[in-house]
């Protein structure tokens, strides 16, 4: 039998087949997000069942203000936190920048030595040229890293290619620390 001579009655039996396994097996079309504040940070917290791209994992080593390495299902992986850019500390290729230890030292303090959660952005490549897992980051209680650092003035935004999910409100944190000359705003002018 030719495909173009199935009939449409099969083709329809067909998708519905395959749309009763896939909510079998418990896979939603869309992922159902709770907002849940923290402080004055506000992360979409997504249901454990609802978000295949979200992991958790140990950080075991902080590297500079925006890279962390985290074991993660039984691998080492370099994380690059999206959206966010913090300067240069000693020891990288570009040489230290002004607020890069400041920087360094403050994600080391949010995240050292605990269970995080990653999470992809699907409006991004999943790694960077550097073969860093690009996420987002959030600590146990919820609080989105990347928009910690910018509010407390540790980091810029920083777009790389594309827009990204949560560029607004990074964008507007990072202009509120401009503003409020926090951190390096007012030590790297």
């Amino acid at each position: 039998m030719k495909p173009s001579s199935v009939s449409p009655l099969i083709k329809t039996a067909l998708v519905a087949v395959i749309v009763g396994v896939i909510g079998w097996f418990g896979f939603e079309a869309s992922p159902t997000v709770v907002e849940e504040a923290v402080d004055e940070y506000v992360l979409p917290v997504f249901t454990a069942d609802a978000t295949p791209e979200s992991i958790s994992g140990f950080v075991e080593m902080v590297i500079d203000g925006d890279t962390i390495q985290v074991r993660a299902d039984g691998r080492q992986e370099r994380v690059r936190i999206i959206g966010i850019d913090t300067p240069e500390v000693d020891g990288s290729p570009a040489g230290a920048q002004c607020y890069g230890a400041e920087a360094s030292e403050r994600l080391k303090t949010a995240l050292s030595r605990q269970t995080v959660t990653l999470e992809t952005d699907p409006t991004q490549d999943s790694r960077d040229e550097y073969g860093r897992l690009l996420a987002y980051v959030a600590t146990p209680s919820g609080l989105d890293v990347g928009l910690a650092l910018l509010e407390e003035g540790y980091a810029r935004e920083f777009t790389y290619r594309e827009p990204y999910r949560r560029q607004q409100s990074y964008q507007a944190a990072a202009a509120n620390a401009a503003a409020a000359e926090r951190g390096l705003w007012a030590a790297c002018q």
